[in-house]
């Protein structure tokens, strides 16, 4: 039967058919092999890429985020509350995040983000434009995405729908601006944490560009604060703080590459904190007093810092001309950038609520409760969430991490469009003075970030990120 085939082909047999079933076999095996093959190489082809793009510097892709128009207000591409992902979602970010809110003080980043990308180290900032600013953080922001790989996104904070904030009756012009900024705040630093735990960010910073934190070691004061202060609130972060240092006041037992976010995952691990998800740093005024003798070592630093800060005479002679004076920063002499955290030591008492007001906080947002993300029940800035934060009020000793908030000079102060800051506000508060004696370590614990930041990065990078110079010369 097998000669009488439909092609009419009376001379092909069975060896023939089996040929044909055999190759047939071999086909839908040869697809097969080809469509597993597919699902297991396609899905480590999409890693690699994931990786190779993490690797990689993103600047286009910020580029093209940010459009900006001044002086009638600000605009962003970037929709309020929306971002890309950066980080692979599988895994959690080994760094901080920070929500950003700024108003025309865009040359206080320079120095917050050199400081905070190492000593934190942070990771991805959420930079929220106040109403009015007039002032575009982006190439500033670019920069740091350049030579960090900073991840960042700017919001504008404008886009804020005003019927969900909440009227109160007041009767003051600024009590009512205040108090519409406040709103602003509370629902810009909702959407940051929401928008930063879709990013897989852990540890969070609430704080301002004119705030720094740092370590805080045993001091030459200790006995008198103990004193003044009255007993440690929390023996064990007491206890901790003390473990931070060694037997000499002021010395640091932390390495020279420890860096904030290690510190807190360890205490966290070790359930050391008192309030796991929240940590309340008490703040500490920095004033405005220039005349400091500090440690040999400290001197050192700030000898470097002054040199490394000295503008290119192009520079000099474009400010001398008054081509760029519209576009100078505050935070320079004619030919030096003016570091805060290196030029200013005196500082408020450690611990008087009168003249450092409240606390800042750390937050570790991928442990908040999804319920508590999705309302809008953040209290304030100082202690977003009741349940998870301790009283915005700490004992100043029994604090391993504090803030340092810079008042800076008279014309970085007023730069600032705020009622309340006035010239007897800032006199009131420029003058502190701390005897040499009691400075002992202070100074070295502040700006021992200088030189790591320079080792990080090199010098030509280090003048760039700084915004001393527009070229990023190589010079490591």
């Amino acid at each position: 039967m097998f000669e009488h085939v439909a092609d009419g082909n009376n001379h092909q047999g069975p060896n023939h058919f089996e040929r044909r079933k055999t190759s047939r076999l071999g086909v839908r095996s040869a697809l097969l092999r080809c469509f597993f093959l597919t699902l297991v190489i396609f899905p480590m082809l999409v890693q690699f890429h994931h990786v190779y793009f993490m690797t990689r510097m993103p600047r286009l892709q910020h580029a093209s985020m940010q459009t900006f128009r001044a002086p009638n207000g600000t605009s962003s591409k970037t929709p309020f509350g929306q971002g890309p992902q950066f980080f692979p979602s599988n895994q959690t970010v080994q760094g901080f995040g920070a929500c950003l809110m700024i108003k025309d003080d865009t040359d206080l980043l320079y120095e917050w983000l050199a400081y905070h990308v190492t000593m934190l180290p942070l990771r991805y900032v959420v930079v929220g434009l106040d109403v009015n600013n007039s002032q575009d953080p982006t190439p500033i922001l670019q920069r740091y995405t350049e030579i960090t790989h900073l991840r960042f996104v700017v919001w504008n904070v404008s886009d804020v729908d005003n019927s969900i904030i909440p009227s109160k009756n007041t009767t003051g012009g600024n009590e009512t601006a205040h108090h519409t900024l406040i709103q602003r705040q509370k629902d810009f630093v909702h959407k940051c944490f929401r928008f930063l735990r879709r990013q897989r960010v852990g540890w969070t910073a609430l704080i301002d560009t004119d705030e720094f934190v740092v370590w805080n070691p045993v001091g030459g004061d200790e006995s008198q604060l103990l004193e003044r202060l009255g007993p440690v609130t929390d023996l064990e972060l007491y206890q901790l703080r003390m473990s931070l240092s060694a037997v000499e006041p002021g010395t640091s037992l932390l390495s020279e590459t420890s860096t904030v976010w290690q510190s807190l995952t360890s205490w966290q691990r070790n359930h050391v904190l008192p309030h796991e998800t929240c940590y309340t740093m008490p703040r500490l005024l920095i004033g405005s007093f220039e005349n400091t003798t500090c440690s040999p070592r400290a001197e050192d630093i700030r000898k470097q810092a002054r040199v490394f800060g000295e503008f290119p005479r192009d520079h000099r002679r474009r400010s001398q001309s008054g081509e760029t004076q519209k576009n100078a920063t505050l935070q320079h002499s004619s030919n030096r950038r003016i570091l805060q955290t290196l030029q200013y030591m005196h500082h408020a008492p450690k611990g008087d609520f009168a003249s450092n007001k409240f606390g800042k906080v750390l937050l570790d947002i991928s442990r908040i409760p999804e319920y508590m993300l999705q309302s809008k029940s953040l209290r304030n800035i100082h202690r977003p969430y009741k349940d998870l934060c301790g009283p915005a009020v700490s004992h100043f000793l029994s604090a391993p991490l504090i803030v340092h908030h810079y008042l800076g000079s008279w014309d970085r102060y007023r730069a600032r469009p705020d009622a309340r800051r006035n010239r007897h506000e800032w006199s009131k508060r420029a003058g502190f003075y701390v005897e040499n004696d009691v400075f002992r370590g202070f100074c070295e614990n502040v700006v021992r970030w200088f030189p790591r930041f320079v080792a990080a990065v090199g010098d030509g990078a280090g003048q760039y990120l700084l915004g001393i110079s527009d070229l990023t010369r190589s010079t490591r």
